[in-house]
């Protein structure tokens, strides 16, 4: 069984967080999560990736469940790239609704389907998600897209954003599994391989597992996100999306 939590903060200086994480578990075994990072410079950033994460989590709870043949792994990138597809038209959708640019609501997107011994990703713009091993190494299964300026990355909203999908596929055992926007980036990895800080991630696992109260988990993640330590590292919006077996 998965133990998840998941947290969007914002850092001091900032009067709104334009991250968005979600997650469901769909049985002891499987484990839906999605991570999406409102553009700093979108007009209704907060709102779209809001809306991205909510739309994809909705695709994919409702492509997975006992019903469809998900069971087959080779199905599961067709499923996340429907997901990030769903997000794209809940965003036009919501723009024509209010008569405002498709790229007011700019946001990347991250979608994961997790089980103990598969883990499959479709990803757009600069997150990254890691998983730990069963002898406790910390692995990279996507890298940040990065445009031609090293603060730009690409949007969902983008006329090509279905053909920069990233996908990545693990078939082996896992213990657990960390989704986060760019904004962790600069403590969590190691330049210009985005190489895992291991001690980062074993920490917080360790503290994942041993924390059985979700809601001093979420008090305590908290206080470490926006701890001096971590803010000190960077100026972004902070999401991380944790889970352990």
């Amino acid at each position: 069984m998965w133990r998840t939590i998941g947290l969007s903060v914002a850092p001091p200086i900032k009067p709104v967080c334009q991250d968005a994480n979600r997650w469901q578990s769909l049985d002891a075994d499987t484990l839906l999560m999605t991570v999406a990072d409102g553009a700093g410079t979108a007009a209704r950033a907060k709102i779209g990736a809001d809306v991205a994460s909510r739309a994809a989590l909705d695709y994919m709870t409702e492509h997975a469940d006992a019903t469809n043949p998900l069971n087959r792994p080779e199905r599961w990138p067709i499923v996340l790239h429907g997901a990030l597809e769903s997000a794209i038209v809940a965003l036009r959708t919501e723009a024509e609704k209010h008569s405002v640019p498709l790229d007011h609501y700019a946001t990347t997107l991250i979608g994961v389907i997790a089980t103990p011994d598969l883990v499959v990703v479709a990803q757009v713009g600069d997150g990254m998600v890691f998983i730990v091993d069963t002898e406790g190494a910390i692995l990279r299964l996507t890298i940040p897209q990065r445009g031609e300026y090293s603060n730009e990355t690409c949007m969902l909203t983008s006329l090509f954003a279905l053909d920069n999908i990233q996908t990545a596929v693990w078939q082996e055992p896992i213990t657990g599994i960390a989704a986060m926007t760019d904004g962790l980036l600069p403590i969590t990895t190691t330049l210009p391989f985005y190489k895992p800080y291991s001690p980062f991630f074993t920490n917080l696992f360790t503290f994942l597992r041993n924390t059985e109260d979700r809601e001093e988990a979420h008090r305590k993640l908290k206080g470490f996100l926006l701890s001096d330590r971590v803010q000190n590292g960077t100026g972004d919006d902070l999401t991380l999306l944790l889970a352990v077996l």
